[in-house]
């Protein structure tokens, strides 16, 4: 372990400044030669180094995460990219591009979103997914000490979730500093892939979107139209798949030959021919079936996750494992962990009981926690919705925590089933009702004030069932100042007329902090009194103790060496 970690600080991080300031430099040069040459000969003559460059810099780099994701992004993304740019394709030929977002747009996995619709608002993931899926990787990290002890082919399954994640998190981290810095919405890299319902639905719609949007106009639609040609338009599709699979597969074994500098023995391009051979069949059985027939959604998930994990083990992990990716992975992740206890020992940070907390700060950690947990719930439910019945369930939250003002908080981002039942069973009736007696504008003020109304009665209800106490005045207060701030704020909008407004990033930390501390203020204390978060935490406790209980049964059970 010491030795990785020396290696790191001393070379690696070293190496890998180096290799991205080098493909900055180049991409730099890329952006000016755009600009003089605009033919597709000229431009390809004096990018065509670059690429050359971009296929050799991830050798210079030994560690699996840097290394791979250098391969990833340099190798493969950024010279597809580069091709298209060589021939006015994609967003980074725009003549007007500034040089940042063609720095970003060819070397990060990101995708600017043209049409904000709503297939793209339901690909939207919140930062709660992405901390749940963070935290089911540290738990795998974990599981990695009691690999000896549990089935290879049990192991073999928390391979694949290890490679997803992985790829998952470390795509949404560039994709996030992308956001950052260029300030525009992007469009999702994964979109669930293990809700898929064919190798279609997985490969086309849901795995690694920034691969199948780079492949589509760098290979599949060129080879479309030349095979429209000979074969015609129906059966057209099927010699472009299969060469996109093929040239996927190439690429996938560029990346392990930079991470194990071996000898390439095709099983991934194996892999990826297969899957290739099996989404023909399935568009051919699809154009013979006509939409007469088809799998329950709920088999087709198990099938063809089934079939793309099976496949996985045959065929992609081998060449992985013979590179030693995962010993190599965990000491890297283990250094890393290593370093962040030093670094946190060295400042003396230390975990602080909650009774030693100042009282605001636990009331804060209060919301967080009432936010979470909501959002894990309404997210667990919606989730087995889609699976049981096939359809898409919008998310119950759409990142609260981005709220430029009251009325976007309440009406659009914070618990959207909520406020969808109550607009169409108290406020759009209010309305109807009361604009035969009054004027329109005070009718919508009055549903308004009339919803937050029915909202803190079914909320003290709740309050209720959890405490078996005599309501307070706390929750009460708390839904009537946001109904007339929401009030207030809808009348100041209609007086300025959009001619004023603060910046959007003064807006959120306002919206935000009040809402938080108006709920701390009124509606938290009244929790606490219930000893909500007592009881919630020896649930917990039991809970992670009877899972921790089964999971040791198992081991005992199940386990090679205990049958030994």
């Amino acid at each position: 372990m010491a030795n990785v970690m020396r290696y790191w600080m001393e070379g690696e991080i070293k190496s890998f400044i180096k290799v991205w300031l080098s493909a900055f430099l180049s991409l730099c040069y890329c952006y000016f030669a755009g600009k003089i040459l605009t033919k597709a000969a000229a431009r390809l003559a004096a990018v065509l180094p670059v690429v050359c460059l971009f296929l050799l810099l991830p050798l210079q780099l030994h560690s699996m995460h840097l290394g791979g994701t250098t391969s990833f992004f340099l190798a493969w993304l950024a010279n597809f990219k580069l091709l298209m740019f060589v021939f006015h394709e994609g967003p980074s030929s725009n003549p007007s591009i500034s040089l940042p977002r063609f720095l970003a747009l060819v070397c990060l996995p990101i995708k600017l979103v043209e049409n904000e619709n709503n297939q793209f608002r339901k690909g939207q993931k919140s930062f709660f997914n992405y901390a749940i899926k963070a935290l089911l990787y540290a738990l795998i990290m974990k599981t990695y000490d009691y690999q000896h002890y549990i089935y290879p082919t049990i192991v073999m399954v928390i391979y694949c979730c290890h490679v997803y994640l992985c790829l998952e998190i470390i795509l949404a981290v560039a994709a996030a500093t992308a956001r950052g810095l260029l300030g525009v919405e992007l469009e999702p890299q994964f979109d669930e892939p293990y809700l898929s319902t064919s190798l279609q639905d997985f490969w086309g719609r849901r795995w690694n979107l920034m691969v199948t949007r780079i492949l589509r106009p760098t290979v599949y639609i060129p080879v479309l139209e030349w095979s429209t040609k000979f074969v015609g338009r129906k059966w057209a599709p099927l010699p472009a798949v299969m060469s996109t699979f093929v040239v996927s597969g190439l690429m996938h074994e560029v990346i392990f030959y930079h991470l194990g500098r071996v000898k390439p023995t095709w099983e991934i391009t194996w892999f990826f021919l297969l899957h290739g051979a099996c989404l023909m069949v399935e568009i051919v059985f699809k154009k013979a079936v006509n939409g007469r027939w088809r799998l329950p959604r709920i088999l087709g998930v198990i099938l063809t996750v089934g079939f793309v994990m099976a496949t996985g083990f045959w065929l992609f992990l081998p060449p992985l494992l013979r590179c030693k990716a995962d010993e190599r992975g965990l000491a890297e992740v283990a250094a890393v962990g290593a370093f962040v206890k030093d670094v946190l020992r060295a400042f003396n940070l230390t975990v602080i009981s909650t009774d030693k907390l100042p009282r605001d700060i636990v009331l804060f950690l209060v919301c967080l926690f009432i936010y979470f947990g909501l959002e894990v719930l309404l997210g667990v439910f919606g989730i087995i919705a889609q699976v049981l019945l096939g359809t898409e369930v919008e998310p119950p939250f759409d990142e609260p925590y981005l709220s430029t003002s009251v009325q976007n908080f309440w009406g659009r981002r914070w618990n959207r089933v909520s406020s969808s039942s109550l607009r169409w069973v108290v406020y759009n009736p209010t309305i109807c009702h009361l604009s035969r007696a009054l004027d329109r504008k005070w009718a919508e003020k009055v549903a308004l004030v009339g919803t937050f109304v029915v909202s803190y009665l079914m909320h003290e209800i709740i309050f209720y069932y959890l405490g078996r106490v005599r309501p307070g005045l706390g929750t009460t207060s708390f839904f009537l100042i946001q109904g007339l701030c929401v009030a207030i704020e809808i009348e100041l909008k209609k007086k300025i007329d959009a001619r004023w407004q603060l910046p959007q990033i003064i807006m959120g930390p306002l919206v935000f902090g009040f809402v938080m501390c108006t709920f701390m203020w009124l509606a938290v204390p009244e929790l606490l009194e219930y000893n909500v978060d007592d009881r919630l935490l020896k649930e917990y406790a039991a809970l992670g103790a009877f899972f921790k209980d089964l999971g040791l049964a198992l081991v005992q059970i199940y386990s090679p060496t205990a049958k030994n």
